[in-house]
């Protein structure tokens, strides 16, 4: 999982699948890897309503160099929503720091926040 750990460290925006039934919903979202959890912060929505009811995930990220040379990664995990005050501060703090290499920050504390654990990968 070296690559895969990499690449989940270098970007900054992936896709999150989630679904129920027969119904798959795929979105870009940022995020921030810590070499062991993938954190989201996000709005509500319809993503997080599956995912309060159905929590296993999938999570794509790619780097694009050229149509010839690219590189992706796909794990899946278990969503968790972070309630709790510790954790939920420890997510938020790394996303604003991680993200704002590249992206705005602005982060309302009355978003969901989640993250979930990479169990397999390929890439």
């Amino acid at each position: 999982m070296a690559e895969t750990d990499k690449l989940l460290k270098k970007e900054v925006v992936g896709r999150l699948a989630c679904g129920e039934g027969s119904n798959i919903y795929v979105v870009p979202i940022s995020y921030v890897y810590d070499g062991e959890y993938i954190y989201c912060h996000t709005h509500e929505g319809l993503k997080v309503e599956i995912m309060r009811r159905q929590p296993k995930v999938c999570f794509e990220v790619d780097h694009l160099r050229d149509m010839a040379n690219w590189q992706s990664a796909v794990v899946f995990g278990t969503f968790e929503e972070l309630a709790d005050p510790a954790p939920r501060s420890h997510a938020l703090k790394s996303s604003t720091n991680a993200s704002s290499r590249c992206l705005p920050a602005k982060r309302p504390t009355s978003r969901p926040t989640g993250h979930f654990l990479p169990k397999n990968s390929t890439g």
